[in-house]
C-alpha cells in the first residue's frame, strides 16, 4: 500500500527529484562506418520523404503528388495515396506507429507550411497544424513516441513541437553546413544529414550536441529513417533508396568533469506491441530500478532492481518474454514506467526518480 502511495504521488509529480550533481564519470565515444548493404528503386523521379510503418517504407514523390507504401526487398509499390494540396511539396515523413505524418509548403511561394497527420489507408488529412512559425520551411520530420521534430530549412533549426498545436517546445542548431534537411528518429537520438558536406550526424537531444558524425556514400542525403537495424536514406537525384549498416570502427574512453543529469527517455515505439525499449541515464553508481505500473498504481512488472554503474543503459519491455515467464496478459491501455535511483551518498533511501507514460495496443 505504501508503496502504491508513492507511485500515485509520483504521477502527481510526474517530474519529481530532477537535480544535478558534479561527477566524476566515464564517456564512450564511438565513431561508425556506414556499410551499404544494397539499393532500391525510389518509387518516382524525385522522392524526398522516407519513414517507416514497422514492416514497409513510406517514400512521398513531389513530381507525382504521391505518397508510396514499398516492399524493401525490392521497391515494389504496394499501397499509393495522393498528397494534398497538389501544389505543396511533401519532403518529410514520419510514423507515430498508426498513421503518417507530413511536412509540406507551398510549391512556388516556399510558404503556408503545414504539418498533416493523414491516415495511411485513404490518404485523407485527419489533422493539419501550423508548425510555430508561419514562415517556417519544414522539410523532415520525426516522431520521438510523445512529440514532432521538424528540420526548419529557413532558421537552420530542429525543432521540437507539440503534435495538436504546433507549439514551438524546444531547438536545436543545424549541424554542417547550412544544408541540413532529412530526420529520424532512433534510439532516442536525432539523425539528420547534410547536403553541403554530404555527411550524417547523430545528436543528443539532452545535450544538444553531435554525437557521431559520418560521410554518406552519395551526396545530397534526403529524409531518413531506421528500421530498427538498418539505416535508410533516399537519393533523389539518382531516384535510388539506400539500405545502410552501421559499423562501430573505435572507441575512445575518457575522463570528464561534466555537470550529469539523471534522465528517463521516452519508451520507443510507443504506442507499442508486443515490444517496447526504455532508457535512462544516471551520472553516479548507485541501485537503480525501473517498474511498470497501470494506472490504478498496481506493479505489472520489474524490468530492473540491481546496482549500476554511472552511465546510458536501455531495457526491453517485451509482453511476448512475459507471457513466456508466466506473468499474466496485459490489456490495451495506458501504462507508467518508473526509474527509481537510490542516494548514491548512502546508496539508500530516494535520490530520484522519474515516471512516463507509455500506451498499449494490442
Amino acid at each position: 500500500m505504501r508503496n502504491k502511495f508513492y507511485f500515485i504521488l509520483s504521477l502527481l509529480l510526474l517530474f519529481a527529484g530532477n537535480f544535478k550533481i558534479y561527477s566524476q564519470i566515464t564517456e564512450e565515444n564511438y565513431q561508425y562506418t556506414l556499410e551499404v548493404i544494397k539499393t532500391i528503386p525510389a518509387p518516382g523521379p524525385n522522392c524526398e520523404g522516407l519513414t517507416w510503418d514497422g514492416n514497409y517504407l513510406w517514400v512521398s514523390d513531389i513530381v507525382n503528388d504521391s505518397i508510396y507504401r514499398i516492399d524493401t526487398s525490392d521497391g515494389t509499390i504496394v499501397h499509393k495515396i495522393p498528397t494534398s494540396p497538389a501544389n505543396h511539396l511533401f519532403e518529410g515523413l514520419a510514423w507515430d506507429g498508426n498513421y503518417l505524418w507530413a511536412s509540406h509548403y507551398e510549391t512556388i511561394t516556399l510558404s503556408n507550411p503545414k504539418i498533416t497527420k493523414i491516415d495511411p489507408l485513404s490518404g485523407n488529412a485527419l489533422w493539419n497544424i501550423v508548425p510555430y512559425s508561419g514562415t517556417c520551411w519544414p522539410h523532415g520530420i520525426a516522431w520521438d513516441g510523445q512529440y514532432l521534430w521538424v528540420n526548419d530549412f529557413r532558421s537552420k533549426k530542429i525543432r521540437k513541437i507539440d503534435p495538436f498545436s504546433g507549439i514551438g517546445l524546444d531547438s536545436i542548431p543545424c549541424p554542417g553546413n547550412n544544408g541540413s534537411i532529412g530526420l529520424a528518429w532512433f534510439n532516442n537520438h536525432l539523425f539528420t544529414g547534410d547536403f553541403n558536406t554530404d555527411s550524417i550526424y547523430q545528436i543528443d537531444p539532452v545535450t544538444k550536441q553531435v554525437v557521431n558524425q559520418w560521410a554518406c556514400p552519395y551526396t545530397n542525403p534526403r529524409d531518413m529513417e531506421f528500421d530498427g537495424e538498418y539505416f535508410w536514406f533516399v537519393a533523389y537525384e539518382i531516384a535510388k533508396i539506400y539500405k545502410m549498416k552501421l559499423i562501430i570502427t573505435d572507441v575512445e574512453t575518457q575522463e570528464n568533469l561534466l555537470v550529469q543529469d539523471f534522465y528517463l527517455y521516452q519508451n520507443y515505439p510507443n504506442p507499442f506491441n508486443p515490444s517496447t525499449m526504455i532508457s535512462w541515464q544516471s551520472p553516479v553508481g548507485s541501485w537503480q530500478t525501473i517498474k511498470v505500473y497501470d494506472v490504478l498504481g498496481n506493479e505489472v512488472a520489474t524490468l530492473v532492481d540491481e546496482y549500476k554503474p554511472a552511465g546510458k543503459y536501455e531495457v526491453e519491455f517485451n509482453l511476448a518474454q512475459s507471457a513466456a515467464a508466466d506473468i499474466p496478459a496485459i490489456a490495451s491501455g495506458v501504462y507508467f514506467y518508473q526509474l527509481k535511483i537510490a542516494d548514491p551518498e548512502i546508496n539508500s533511501g530516494q535520490g530520484f526518480i522519474q515516471t512516463k507514460k507509455m500506451i498499449l495496443l494490442r
